[in-house]
């Protein structure tokens, strides 16, 4: 097949779906887990921990660690 022979539909598609899989590890065994898909370097995963201890969350290697504070309203958490 020749190049005029080709149909042209125009500029490529980028994929929009990259990254549509987030996992959060909550609490030690959460972060545990997340930790280690983290050092499998698994790709096209979104990964974070959460843990109210913060301390506990500084030495993961995951970059999206999140505390909750504690309680501003009767069921609600503000990250």
């Amino acid at each position: 097949m020749n190049d005029d022979q080709l149909i042209n539909f125009g500029e490529p598609v980028t994929d929009q779906s990259q990254n549509i899989i987030k996992v959060i590890g909550v609490g030690g065994g959460g972060c545990n887990a997340v930790r280690n898909i983290y050092n499998e370097k698994i790709t096209g995963v979104t990964l974070a921990v959460c843990n109210t201890d913060s301390k506990s969350l500084a030495p993961s290697p995951v970059p999206v660690k999140m505390t909750p504070h504690p309680r501003t309203s009767q069921d609600s958490y503000r990250y």
